[in-house]
């Protein structure tokens, strides 16, 4: 299908390469969000952006990613029932952009050396070549995949920051799963849906998609099949509520879509709102889907399922350091969660989440596998977020239980990944 130009592009081409011009290494740049190259069957756009750097070290003020896995209990999950430490192992995280970083594996490289405290990698050089595999490895893989077989063109410095937010923070939520990096051809809907694909066929057994595109609808829901894979996307950091029409993929029901949330952290205190440019949307493409029934009013299927801090992470970009915020922040580390999940389960004897219904799982998790009210978030698993707006309509604000830009909450990780290994 073909969709149509959202909003976002209100910038001229000279107008976003003046944005683009970085300055030293002692000062900050700007980067905006806005995709240059307008494809033909759709629009697409990467959902975050750089907004400081490069910097010769992450900064200060910035999370570390021990930080982020205490606050939400990753550093807490325990063992499974084979007596592993629960952290993504034996599973593939698949993650899909358009186009080909080639300093993707150094930038990983010198992420994890960083953060020395983070489990090491193979595939990064080439002296530790690897293939993703479910088998468990002592040390997990990272692949890189072009979708079509053919290596795409460079990414442009932008897309190129997602890359990098992309991999190294998946790999903070789960540790020991492998990360499959798969590089679509191109940034159309076709395209990006072969590289959906390619990643599944690949055996990830969750696939996060940092993106959303204009050209993919209600009529390519079959690309996210359920049955072996779960998938997470973002409605995006254009604010509540979008009024283009649709946002996919996350849009669709199928699909878990994340919201953004401001964590600032204080000593041993933290306090989480809503972030202002969160998404949050009705799908008219799609009715409301069952699991949503005792949460959502809306007859539509309702952006967001769920939440995570939007803001202020470190990454490396081409050997440098930059400050990235966005609702892709929480997409690839939520699919770290998934792969949690889905090693817990495994242990037990269970198939992936998702072969059960990923969004359905994590709904019911909410309420304690259907204990509470309707409309109660059992504390054990989320943080309800019910403070700030992401838009001066009434439903893009944060209330008490589920709502449009922050979903149930962001997750209490120990608690969630022992529930759904449950369910």
């Amino acid at each position: 299908m073909h969709g149509t130009a959202r909003r976002r592009f209100a910038l001229s081409v000279t107008a976003l390469a003046a944005l683009l011009v970085g300055v030293g290494a002692s000062g900050g740049v700007a980067v905006s969000s806005t995709h240059a190259r307008i494809p033909g069957p759709g629009v697409a756009h990467i959902l975050s952006k750089i907004v400081g750097g490069p910097y010769s070290a992450p900064p200060k003020g910035l999370f570390a990613p021990t930080q982020i896995r205490n606050e939400y209990g990753f550093n807490a999950m325990g063992s499974d029932a084979n007596g592993n430490p629960i952290d993504g192992r034996g599973q593939i995280i698949g993650i899909v952009l358009w186009d080909s970083d080639a300093s993707l594996q150094s930038d990983m490289a010198m992420f994890l050396k960083t953060y020395s405290y983070l489990e090491p990698m193979n595939g990064l050089t080439t002296k530790t070549p690897c293939t993703v595999s479910h088998t468990i490895q002592t040390t997990p893989c990272f692949e890189v995949a072009y979708a079509t077989g053919v290596k795409p063109p460079a990414m442009n410095a932008n897309t190129m920051g997602e890359a990098s937010l992309d991999v190294q923070w998946a790999h903070v939520t789960a540790e020991g799963a492998d990360i499959l990096f798969v590089e679509a051809a191109g940034d159309s809907g076709p395209q990006l849906l072969v590289g959906v694909d390619k990643a599944v066929s690949m055996g990830a057994t969750v696939v996060s998609m940092s993106w959303d595109q204009t050209g993919i609808g209600a009529a390519d829901n079959s690309h996210f099949d359920v049955s072996t894979a779960g998938f997470v996307s973002g409605s995006g950091d254009f604010g509540c509520p979008d009024n283009s029409g649709q946002v996919y993929p996350s849009g669709s029901a199928d699909v878990l879509s994340v919201g953004g949330t401001a964590l600032t952290i204080s000593g041993t205190t933290s306090s989480q709102t809503t972030w202002a440019s969160s998404g949050g949307y009705a799908n008219t493409q799609e009715l409301r889907p069952g699991y949503q029934l005792n949460w959502s009013t809306d007859q539509y299927r309702t952006d967001n399922d769920v939440a995570y801090n939007a803001i202020n992470y470190p990454i490396v970009e081409k050997g440098k350091w930059f400050k990235e915020d966005g609702v892709s922040a929480g997409i690839p580390q939520w699919a770290g969660l998934v792969a949690d999940a889905d090693q817990a389960r495994a242990a037990l004897g269970k198939s992936v989440l998702a072969a059960s219904g990923l969004n359905s799982g994590i709904y019911l998790a909410a309420s304690d596998g259907g204990k509470l009210a309707a409309g109660q978030i059992d504390k054990a698993f989320f943080t309800d977020i019910t403070t700030g707006s992401a838009g001066s309509s009434a439903t893009c604000k944060a209330s008490k239980g589920w709502d449009w830009p922050t979903g149930l909450g962001t997750p209490s990780a120990n608690g969630l990944v022992s529930e759904l290994a449950d369910l």
